[in-house]
């Protein structure tokens, strides 16, 4: 009976400090989503605060993908650009590698002019990029290595145009017989890691 009563004294506080183990790690992880939350809508607020149209010439830094480039102004300052109208696909997905390779070849001259429409959310500049007197964003679409991203810009019809061309001849992107959308392969990697951020909480 004693021996009893010691092993019920030893695993009732082994039992109590792992109640308690879980009890913060729920309340650490509810924490951290409230944080999460409250960041996710500071950045929207003042990605819907957008600056005054601006136009200035840059010269291409970095590519970083088939929409975000850097660059840098006359005056040395380097800028985050994210490409106006159009959404590529990411790196990992299919033609991602592609889409940054076109991109890189519509920019190979250097120099381009930049007309900047609002700030996102990642705190980069929203513009229409211009080489040679090109479009690039047009171009992207008219090569079918990126989708057209709808924006509250005018004549925004004429983007849906190209699309349409490209789709219609099957370039780039278009060559696949079902494309997941770079806007649907974000939100469903974003679930997909909050999800394994939830399993490794309570497995732990």
């Amino acid at each position: 009976m004693a021996q009893g009563l010691s092993y019920l004294a030893v695993r009732q506080p082994i039992f109590i400090e792992k109640e308690n183990n879980m009890r913060y790690k729920i309340i650490t992880y509810t924490l951290f989503l409230l944080f999460a939350l409250g960041l996710i809508g500071i950045a929207s607020i003042v990605s819907a605060q957008a600056r005054p149209a601006s136009t200035y010439t840059a010269y291409v830094v970095r590519i970083i993908d088939g929409d975000t480039i850097h660059v840098r102004d006359i005056t040395g300052e380097t800028h985050r650009i994210r490409l106006a109208m159009i959404d590529a696909p990411e790196r990992e997905q299919p033609f991602g590698t592609e889409s940054t390779k076109k991109l890189s070849e519509l920019l190979r001259q250097g120099t381009v002019r930049l007309k900047v429409k609002c700030i996102d959310k990642y705190n980069r500049e929203v513009a229409f990029v211009y080489c040679e007197g090109k479009d690039v964003s047009a171009e992207m679409l008219k090569e079918g290595m990126a989708l057209h991203y709808h924006m509250n810009f005018d004549k925004c019809e004429i983007y849906d145009k190209f699309e349409a061309a490209a789709k219609r001849c099957h370039k780039g992107l278009w060559l696949q017989e079902k494309i997941e959308k770079p806007w649907d392969y974000r939100q469903n990697l974003a679930k997909r890691r909050q999800s394994n951020v939830h399993k490794d909480l309570f497995q732990a």
